[in-house]
């Protein structure tokens, strides 16, 4: 074109475009205006993808909304928004780009109460109300909201009864929500609602039992215990659907009269909760919501009704230590029968699991403690036979008779204080202080006994030894082992020294000079401190005590002659 043509109206950019092209004559206005054009077409293909990807009101004009006798009929106007959506149970990212492929759903829990944890089965029983919320904009009908009030717009409409109904035949996609460790679900009541803002609610009153590998009774009945609430999708993964929680702390029902429900129950104590996710299966890309719940058992009721009656059976084994040795070991057959009944019962909530519960250590404790009274019972029924051929039996028996005394009843107290968890400190610290007292005072109650046969035994011992029938060889070990450290201070088993002692006629000697000093200053105090008797006996001194040789007897120059006893 020449430059007669500008005149005509032809453009100049046109003009270079199209007959210049190839020869690379372009202008700047002219790439200005073809950068234009391209936006221009990228914003109309735009328009027309967001057409048909994007749906529009499900109502189409005033002409879908149902009137029925003058008013809006919401179930006939849902009918006829659902019957104009192409495939109603397919998930919505499918037919919405702004999504970004992924459905972002909303999920809480509401703690309702936790019914049973079955110790036997490993199964745990909760009741709650699990709430899901996500975004539908196929169900978006701003057409029939513009006729209802404010609230309704907020609060949304009720669909359960409309999608619960055959009839209708109206259903829309909701979420698969599965739990992997059910092995009983029960959906008590559900709530379907939808708002304005094209978001759709979904409640379920939910009882259902959960299988808990994880439910550890080492401490039972002061357990505490982990319960996992896990959930998911069994059809998408998260490329599909993302769980968010609606809030990170697991929320409770309340009662009519405004307290939580789960704090009146009588079983278990509410410690705490958190929230988490997990994968269902590796690589796959499903993921779990997870709910854990912390509670500890209420140990006083179970505690008192095991533990208290068994150990008011060892307190009566520890009695047995002071009643008739005929009847001891029958009364401790009797115990141990009435602990394993106990036991058995006990048993019906223990689950048998590889290790041992703090019940389970406990009645084993007893048990041994019950047997060990059984045999000391019966070691010393047999040691008293043949005392007068072994004398140290004496002190034997005093010891084993003694241990029972000193150490039965306060370990039992001790070991009762620290088994209960919970206990008021005050009442721990009277039971530790009082079995720390008790064994104390025992023991020194008990120290004369023990010291008197101990000198006895010795006495008897030491006659043994003198005596010319009797062979040192048929000394036992243990009696060569006590005359080698009382006589000859030698911590030995050898005989060669009391041989040769004995060889040169010599006797051993027992002096019981300490007892025998206090018996003769009692006698004196009450000589100094008696007054002159109707017999005339002179008690103005004690120049007139007289102790034999023997210290058998002491004669008080009167003619009165008083035993050592």
């Amino acid at each position: 074109a020449s430059s007669a043509d500008t005149s005509h109206g032809f453009h100049p950019c046109g003009t270079i475009f199209w007959y210049r092209i190839f020869y690379f004559n372009i202008t700047y206005n002219c790439v200005m205006r073809l950068i234009l054009f391209l936006i221009s077409m990228l914003q109309l293909a735009d328009y027309f993808s967001a057409a048909a990807i994007h749906p529009p009101s499900c109502l189409a004009d005033e002409t879908d909304i149902v009137y029925v006798n003058g008013l809006i009929s919401f179930s006939q106007t849902i009918k006829k928004c659902i019957e104009n959506i192409p495939d109603p149970l397919l998930i919505p990212t499918f037919y919405n780009s702004t999504y970004n492929g992924v459905l972002n759903i909303n999920t809480s829990i509401q703690l309702n109460n936790l019914h049973t944890i079955d110790a036997v089965e490993g199964v745990t029983t909760v009741d709650f109300y699990l709430r899901l919320y996500w975004f539908d904009d196929r169900l978006a009908m701003p057409l029939f909201w513009e006729k209802m009030n404010k609230q309704v717009r907020k609060d949304g409409i009720e669909l359960t009864s409309i999608l619960d109904s055959r009839d209708s035949g109206v259903e829309i996609w909701r979420p698969d929500v599965r739990f992997h460790d059910a092995s009983e679900v029960e959906y008590i009541v559900e709530t379907i609602r939808i708002n304005s803002s094209n978001v759709v609610f979904w409640s379920r009153h939910t009882r259902i039992s959960l299988i808990q590998p994880k439910l550890d009774f080492r401490r039972f009945p002061g357990d505490s215990q982990s319960i996992d609430i896990r959930y998911g999708s069994y059809a998408y993964n998260q490329n599909y659907i993302k769980m968010n929680y609606n809030g990170n702390e697991l929320s409770m029902n309340t009662n009519y009269d405004a307290s939580l429900t789960f704090l009146s129950n009588p079983t278990w104590m509410w410690n705490n909760a958190s929230t988490s996710f997990s994968t269902y299966l590796s690589g796959s890309g499903f993921l779990n919501s997870i709910y854990h719940i912390a509670v500890t058992r209420k140990s006083t009721g179970a505690m008192n009704r095991i533990t208290i009656p068994i150990m008011f059976f060892l307190l009566f084994v520890g009695l047995t230590y002071w009643v008739n040795p005929e009847r001891r070991l029958d009364i401790c057959v009797g115990i141990l029968l009435a602990v394993s009944a106990l036991y058995i019962v006990v048993l019906e909530n223990i689950p048998l699991v590889g290790y041992l519960t703090t019940v389970d250590s406990y009645v084993f404790y007893s048990f041994l403690i019950i047997l060990l009274a059984a045999i000391f019972h019966v070691m010393f029924g047999t040691l008293v036979k043949k005392i007068d051929i072994w004398p140290l039996r004496i002190l034997y028996v005093r010891l084993i008779e003694t241990s029972g005394r000193v150490f039965v009843i306060p370990f039992m107290l001790l070991y009762f204080s620290f088994l209960i968890q919970g206990m008021v400190p005050i009442t721990k610290a009277l039971m530790i202080s009082g079995a720390i007292i008790g064994a104390v005072v025992i023991a020194i109650r008990e120290a004369p006994g023990v010291r008197s046969a101990y000198h006895k035994s010795l006495a008897m011992l030491t006659e043994k030894a003198n005596n010319k029938e009797v062979k040192v060889c048929d000394l036992s070990f243990l009696e060569m082992f006590v005359l080698n450290v009382v006589h000859f201070n030698k911590v030995s088993f050898s005989f060669m020294d009391l041989s040769h002692h004995l060889f040169h006629h010599k006797e051993l000697k027992h002096s019981h000079k300490k007892e025998q000093s206090l018996h003769v200053k009692h006698l004196s105090i009450y000589h100094i401190n008696a007054t002159k008797g109707a017999d005339g006996i002179d008690t103005e001194g004690n120049n007139n005590v007289e102790v034999t040789a023997d210290h058998s007897r002491v004669n008080f120059g009167t003619g009165l002659d008083i035993d050592e006893e």
